[in-house]
């Protein structure tokens, strides 16, 4: 029996005795005080989120609450307090209230602590490499990950997505989220390593083992190539083949976009234009990774494509219709209470109060005179979000566009954003955002209630086109326009 234990011990030292403690994160928190912070946020979210029951129920998320607070007994530190929190969170469902560390442990988890420094891609419920992240380049791009220190990537992956919130059951999000995070998921997942092992099958076939140390990301980003090339976050690209103008928007905030030198009318102006000039036959919107929260600016550029009036929401919800009391907040969003008292109805049975009909954000809005009339098609992907999302839904339920992709990470028939109240936990520090509207979109979705708005024609990168540099969407719709002509 010994020498059984002996050997079990040894096979996990092999799988998982690269990994250690993480390094990161301050002292230790006693647990009334973190009790105290977990009645904050549970207060909070009952009071001001405008749709936490949707996939639960008051007292569902009451025992989820209770089960934590009766889960922390020792002294733990605010990262370990956060991962505990996270349960819940992923139970209501919001993609956009998320509880965040505070922000000297954030500070150290991304800037001074080695983690593993390698951008990924998540492909059918697998790992690929898509880039290193560091001067020197040893892997293969477009590699399937096997392995990482002799962890499987399939247990990898089930770990790391304990770690994100998406929208409903939306697994595109998801999957976004943890690309873009994935070497410090993968220190919380499973602790500190100094190196990582990487077991991986090559592009070109066959195996491969290579071994990646840790760095900071502090050493990441000096590590990397400047950028000496002014990207814009929104341009285009006439591809004289097709007649098509290929439109990229890599956000849809306004703020983003005009403090980076453009003007979003002065752009969309000159996009119509060159549409008319060019004689352009089809334009493409790809809004692949954009997201913004003022859905005025899904208005804005849906006008420049409709052939009739439209509306970006069929109505909006809140649940308070004031700061709630006791809290400290960063910001009490006075405007957006005034708005709500002067705009919305009383509330009904369920707390809910609803944005009057008559309000002039449901109104009808007018196509832009000039606007395009020839075939459009929009592309998205998980992280096509919030007013991009919007967007997208506008297009395909108006029957303009098709839309070609992924399913949006924003939920399809309602999604939060808005003005925000944040607050900071008293004792651990942990950020909590909350959304105070919920908005319902124009149209009628097809598909799960818990799911993003699904493409006409789906279509996501292929590992092979990864390794060649090549985007799979790009190649496919314009190879589909070019044969439809």
């Amino acid at each position: 029996m010994k020498r059984f234990l002996l050997v079990e011990f040894l096979c996990a030292a092999l799988c998982f005795g690269a990994f250690a403690q993480p390094r990161f994160g301050g002292p230790a928190i006693y647990p009334e005080k973190l009790h105290e912070d977990l009645e904050v946020l549970r207060g909070l979210v009952h009071q001001a989120h405008p749709d936490p029951y949707r996939y639960t129920t008051r007292a569902e998320l009451d025992r989820l609450f209770d089960a934590v607070r009766d889960s922390i007994r020792v002294p733990i530190r605010t990262d370990e307090f956060q991962a505990m929190l996270l349960p819940v969170f992923r139970r209501i469902g919001d993609a956009n209230l998320f509880p965040e560390l505070d922000l000297p442990t954030y500070r150290s988890l991304m800037n001074t602590t080695a983690v593993l420094p390698l951008r990924v891609r998540v492909i059918d419920g697998e790992l690929f490499v898509d880039e290193e992240l560091k001067g020197f380049r040893s892997l293969a791009v477009g590699s399937r990950i096997n392995a990482i220190n002799g962890i499987p990537s399939p247990r990898i992956l089930e770990r790391v997505r304990e770690f994100v919130c998406a929208d409903g059951a939306n697994e595109s999000l998801r999957w976004k989220l943890v690309e873009r995070d994935f070497p410090w998921l993968l220190l919380r997942a499973f602790g500190y390593s100094s190196s990582f092992r990487m077991d991986l099958e090559l592009p070109t076939g066959g195996g491969a083992q290579e071994t990646l140390f840790a760095i900071t990301g502090e050493e990441i980003e000096r590590s990397r190539k400047p950028v000496t090339e002014v990207l814009f976050p929104w341009s285009s690209v006439w591809d004289a083949e097709t007649a098509t103008l290929w439109v990229t928007m890599r956000t849809l905030d306004k703020d983003v976009i005009e403090n980076s030198g453009q003007s979003v009318e002065r752009f969309l102006g000159d996009m119509l234009k060159e549409l008319k000039d060019g004689k352009a036959r089809n334009l493409v919107l790809d809004l692949r990774d954009a997201g913004g929260r003022e859905l005025g600016m899904a208005e804005l550029v849906f006008a420049t494509i409709s052939k009739e009036p439209f509306r970006v929401v069929q109505g909006m919800s809140v649940r308070s219709a004031s700061p709630p009391d006791g809290y400290t907040f960063i910001d009490p969003q006075p405007e957006h209470y005034a708005s709500v008292n002067a705009h919305y109805l009383p509330h009904d049975a369920n707390g809910t109060s609803y944005l009057r009909p008559d309000d002039d954000r449901l109104e009808l809005m007018e196509p832009d005179p000039r606007s395009f009339d020839g075939k459009v098609y929009v592309v998205c992907d998980g992280g096509t979000r919030d007013a991009a999302a919007a967007l997208v839904m506008l297009a395909k339920r108006q029957a303009r566009a098709r839309v070609i992709g992924e399913e949006t990470g924003t939920n399809a028939y309602s999604f939060t954003g808005g003005r925000e109240l944040t607050v900071t936990a008293p004792n651990s520090g942990v950020r909590l955002r909350i959304p105070l509207v919920r908005y319902l979109p124009e149209g009628q979705p097809l598909g799960p209630m818990d799911r993003g708005e699904l493409p006409n024609n789906p279509v996501q990168q292929r590992p092979m086109d990864i390794a060649k540099g090549r985007d799979t969407v790009k190649r496919a719709l314009l190879g589909t326009i070019k044969e439809l002509q």
